[in-house]
C-alpha cells in the first residue's frame, strides 16, 4: 500500500516501519475501496502515521479519545510548525478527526458516554418514517438526524407541545451567530419544518407551527462578485487605447467601472471628445459641487489648443501664443 502511495522509498519504508502499520494499512485500504483519490489516501496516511508516532499505538490496545485530543493539540502547537498548514487550528482538527474514525474503524476508540438527545423517541420514530414510507436514502437520514439533534438539545427543558415559533426562530438566529450562512440556515429549517408537520400528524406538536417555519432569503447570484478588481480594470484599460470607434466607447465604460471621482471625469471627457487623443482632461472638464449634487461643465478649448493636440502634440504644454513677426 504504502509503495503504491510514495515514489520515494524511503518515505515507503518509514511508513512500512512504524508503529500500528498493519492497522494503519487495513484503514488505507478500506478507504481505497471506497473511491477515496491518492491525494485524500496520502493526506490519511500522513495523519495517521504522526498521530501512531506521537501516541506510541499499537496495532490491538484501545485508546482514550482524551488521548486523541492532547496529541491533536501538541501537534498543532509543536515548536517547528509548518508555514504551508492552514493554521493551528485546521491542523488540530484534521489530526483528531482523521484520527479519531481510524480508531473507530479499528474498534479501538474509547469515548465517554455522552447524554441522551432530549426525545429520542420521538427522532427515531420520525427517521424510521424517512426510510421506511418515504424512501430515503440513508445518507439523508443520518444527515437530518444529526440536525435534528441540534435543535432538540438546544430547546432542552421544553416539551414537544410546549415548543413555540418563537423558539424556531431563536435557534436559527443563534445559527446565524455562530457563523452559519444563508444556505445551511436555510436547509436547518427545512429539516425543522419537515419535523414539526410529521409532529403534527402524531399530534406531539400543535398544529399551524411547521407551516410558518422559513428559512433566510437565498440569493442565486449572491457569491457572486459586485464587479471586476481594480487590476483588471486596468488590464482592460490598456486594451482600449486606439483610436477604434468602439474602443473609445468601451474605455468610457470601464473608466466608470472603477467608481472614483478622477476616473469618472475622465470617462466624461472621454464620451464626449472620443474622436481627440487627449490626455489632460483637465482643461476641458470642471466639476462644480452644489445642492443639486454636483455636475460637470465643459470649458472648451481654444481652436488653437484644439488643432495643436489634434496635429498629435503633447498634450501637457500649451501652443505658444502667435507673435505679430510670425504672421
Amino acid at each position: 500500500m504504502f509503495k503504491t502511495l510514495y515514489r520515494c522509498a524511503r518515505t515507503a519504508a518509514r511508513h512500512e516501519n512504524g508503529p500500528a502499520a498493519r492497522s494503519r494499512v487495513a484503514y488505507l485500504e478500506h478507504l481505497a475501496a471506497g473511491g477515496a483519490t491518492l491525494h485524500c489516501l496520502r493526506a490519511n496516511a500522513g495523519v495517521l502515521y504522526r498521530a501512531a508516532v506521537c501516541m506510541n499505538l499499537d496495532d490491538a490496545s484501545p485508546v482514550e479519545r482524551t488521548a486523541v485530543e492532547s496529541a491533536a493539540r501538541d501537534w498543532a502547537h509543536r515548536r517547528y510548525f509548518n508555514a504551508m498548514t492552514s493554521g493551528p487550528e485546521g491542523t488540530e482538527k484534521e489530526f483528531r478527526y482523521i484520527t479519531c474514525r481510524w480508531l473507530r474503524f479499528a474498534g479501538r476508540l474509547q469515548e465517554p458516554a455522552r447524554p441522551p438527545t432530549p426525545h429520542q423517541a420521538e427522532l427515531d420514530a420520525y427517521c424510521r418514517y424517512m426510510t421506511e414510507e418515504r424512501g430515503l436514502a440513508q445518507a439523508t437520514v443520518t444527515t437530518v438526524r444529526s440536525e435534528l439533534a441540534k435543535f432538540l438539545k438546544y430547546t432542552a427543558g421544553k416539551t414537544l407541545k410546549q415548543m413555540r415559533l418563537a423558539d424556531v426562530e431563536i435557534f436559527l438566529a443563534h445559527l446565524g451567530e455562530e457563523g452559519w450562512t444563508r444556505h445551511g440556515i436555510n436547509s436547518m429549517a427545512h429539516i425543522i419544518r419537515g419535523f414539526f408537520k410529521y409532529g403534527e400528524v402524531q399530534r406531539w406538536t400543535k398544529p399551524g407551527i411547521g407551516a410558518e417555519i422559513h428559512g433566510p432569503r437565498v440569493y442565486r447570484q449572491e457569491f457572486l462578485p459586485l464587479g471586476p478588481s481594480g487590476p483588471d480594470v486596468q488590464h482592460l484599460l490598456a486594451s482600449t487605447e486606439t483610436d477604434h470607434p468602439y474602443d473609445i466607447r468601451d474605455r468610457a465604460i470601464l473608466l466608470l467601472l472603477l467608481n472614483t471621482p478622477e476616473t469618472k471625469r475622465k470617462a466624461v471627457f472621454w464620451a464626449l471628445n472620443g474622436h481627440l487623443n487627449i490626455a489632460d482632461w483637465r482643461i476641458v472638464l470642471r466639476y462644480e459641487p452644489g445642492n443639486d449634487g454636483g455636475r460637470f461643465r465643459q470649458r472648451r478649448p481654444k481652436k488653437s489648443h484644439v488643432a495643436w493636440l489634434a496635429r498629435g502634440h503633447s498634450p501637457t504644454k500649451r501652443p505658444s501664443p502667435r507673435r505679430r513677426s510670425d504672421a
